[in-house]
Formats: C-alpha cells, sequence, structure tokens
C-alpha cells in the first residue's frame, strides 16, 4: 500500500513537527506497538507492519481517523481487533502528540480515553435541601 522512496521518507522526517520526529522513532512507542500485538496474539510479521502503519501515521501519510480500517485490510484482521488496536495506539501514542496531528492533518482526532464511569444513585435516605 505504502511505497515510499528513502529520499521520499526523509524529506517528511524533516518537515515534520519535534514532537513527531520524536515519537515516530522512539522506542518507547515501538514497544508500546509491540505489547499490543502481543495482547491481541499478533504475529511478528504482522506486528511490524503496525508499527509501519503507525508510523505512517506520525509522517503524515495516513490520518489518524484510519487506522482501524487500514490494519483490517492489509493485515486482514478482524474489525473489532483493529478497532482495538487502534484504539490503544490512539491512547497511548497518538494522545501525545495529538496537537501536531491535528495540524498536520487539520483535522481533529477522534478522542478516546479510557476514564472511569461513575454512576450515581439516588440515595433513599436523603432528604431534599429546600
Amino acid at each position: 500500500m505504502f511505497n515510499y522512496s528513502a529520499e521520499e521518507i526523509q524529506e517528511l522526517y524533516h518537515s515534520l513537527p519535534e514532537d513527531l520526529k520524536r515519537a515516530s522513532f522512539s522506542e518507547k512507542n515501538t514497544e508500546r506497538v509491540s505489547s499490543i500485538c502481543k495482547r491481541y496474539n499478533l504475529d511478528n510479521k504482522k506486528r511490524d507492519e503496525v508499527i509501519r502503519i503507525v508510523a505512517h501515521v506520525l509522517f503524515g501519510l495516513l490520518p489518524p481517523n484510519n487506522l482501524a480500517e487500514t490494519l483490517e485490510k492489509e493485515l486482514k484482521i478482524d474489525k473489532d481487533i483493529s478497532q482495538k488496536i487502534h484504539t490503544e495506539v490512539n491512547v497511548f501514542i497518538f494522545s501525545k502528540v495529538r496537537d501536531s496531528l491535528e495540524s498536520l492533518y487539520d483535522t481533529k482526532i477522534i478522542k478516546e480515553e479510557e476514564e472511569e464511569t461513575t454512576v450515581r444513585k439516588e440515595d433513599p435516605y436523603k432528604e431534599p435541601i429546600e
């Protein structure tokens, strides 16, 4: 799907904001993607593809909101799994460079964060304040 020469990638890299440069070659991000792939039982070949596809997002070659669909098609994996991977990558990698990605793609990125939901119940013993 993505065939770019080393020169084209290098040119793109030099035009990126500093935070995207750091994120695109971050060992920590590579470890995060590897951990995510392991959680969903992806083999090393598919893991390498996920790392490459995430790098393309960070380089401005693939809109972040298209990640799940691209993973599903390129890796031939279940839609549910590709969506879960997208959500985790969004939370653990893209959220750290959200402003730069939004600027690069001139779009808003779907914000997905792990939040605890608090359910409030009515207290039957509590009297209303008047």
